[in-house]
């Protein structure tokens, strides 16, 4: 790739993190921060609305919201021989929410629920904002909601959001499965759409599916009529079900929603520090039972203290001797080594190195379970 010469000398990896309405986003890496970015590369055509995508980037840049993907830059440049838009943004370890989930669980309701439920609000608090600021985001869905190493939602992807300035938005767009009935019936919407596909995907999150689906005229007719399966259960589920009411006028906007779940936003953000602590707790305890000789290891030559060296290799021991740690700290849910264990050790791979991180132990899950595979196997 090539280099591209700017004020923060981004070198470009060959990461292809996908491709959207305008171009394609990839890996890079600030030399001046060392830290990795994400960069949207939009060739300047003749024809396209340069004014348009502009709007995206200083959108980006000025929305500042703990749950709202960031906007670092935005600059020309020659990129393969074309000149170039590059909007550079924080970049997100885990990728978004539907390439996490297909890539690690055969279904979202394998993820803890109080991950999904901090999921739901953390998505919501960030609308709050939004329609506070006079936006409609326009285009609410698993593929436009990233995740950081430590599991925080963040919003992104605000290329057809725009400002409502005291109107309502007249244009189609959107996603067809979590677009709204009104936007569909090509009338003037405001921020009851986005209320309507913020019901969508917390119908997912904790109904294991999406509301609708099938062919597009099918889908077409279901939303107009609001014909989708109600979910049963608690306080979440219910609050899907009133997010996605035909009538706009009924649905809460996104200030109820977190009027209403605002105890529970704080519970859950206490109980991960308490989930955390637990964590350590559960492995200081199994230290007996699993230990081994660290002196044998040059563990300082990979730049760990003995203490985190000895805790992760523990890990990897108690995973070689059968169990499901990853599950036991609520990572994810069981993982079936039988039917495909091929499938089974990428799941095992991505959960223990996001329960290394969360507990500090900066060592990868792959050197972890060598050293453990030795002690176990030798």
């Amino acid at each position: 790739m090539t280099l591209l010469h700017n004020k923060y000398e981004y070198s470009m990896l060959k990461d292809d993190l996908g491709s959207g309405t305008y171009g394609s986003c990839y890996r890079a890496y600030n030399r001046l921060t060392q830290q990795y970015v994400a960069l949207k590369i939009i060739p300047l055509k003749v024809d396209s609305n340069v004014n348009k995508i502009i709007q995206e980037a200083e959108l980006l840049e000025s929305l500042i919201h703990p749950h709202i993907a960031h906007g670092v830059e935005h600059f020309t440049d020659v990129v393969a021989g074309q000149n170039s838009l590059v909007i550079v943004m924080d970049f997100y370890e885990l990728g978004s929410v539907r390439q996490f989930v297909n890539d690690n669980f055969d279904s979202v309701l394998q993820i803890p629920l109080h991950t999904r439920q901090k999921w739901a609000l953390q998505l919501t608090c960030a609308l709050e904002f939004l329609h506070q600021n006079n936006l409609i985001h326009r285009d609410l869905k698993l593929e436009n909601l990233f995740l950081s190493k430590d599991l925080n939602l963040f919003l992104g992807d605000f290329g057809i959001a725009r400002s409502l300035e005291g109107s309502m938005a007249k244009t189609f767009l959107g996603t067809i499965e979590t677009i709204a009935p009104e936007v569909l019936a090509d009338e003037k919407y405001g921020t009851e759409a986005d209320i309507w596909s913020l019901g969508c995907i917390w119908h997912e999150l904790f109904g294991g599916e999406k509301a609708f689906t099938g062919a597009m005229g099918a889908i077409v007719l279901k939303i107009g009529s609001a014909d989708y399966k109600r979910l049963q259960g608690g306080k979440f589920e219910n609050s899907a079900n009133e997010m996605m009411q035909k009538e706009r006028e009924k649905r809460p906007s996104a200030e109820q929603i977190m009027k209403q779940y605002r105890d529970e936003y704080q519970a859950l953000l206490k109980g991960d520090v308490v989930c955390e602590e637990k964590k350590a707790e559960e492995v200081h305890t199994d230290s007996n039972k699993f230990s081994f000789d660290t002196k044998k290891y040059d563990f300082r030559a990979m730049g760990l203290r003995e203490e985190t060296f000895h805790q992760g290799v523990q890990l990897a021991i108690r995973a070689l001797d059968g169990e499901q740690v990853a599950s036991s700290f609520q990572i994810c849910g069981e993982i079936d080594f039988i039917s495909d264990p091929i499938k089974a050790l990428e799941q095992e791979n991505v959960a223990m190195n996001i329960l290394f991180k969360q507990l500090g132990i900066n060592m990868s899950w792959e050197d972890a379970k060598r050293v453990a595979i030795k002690e176990t196997f030798a």
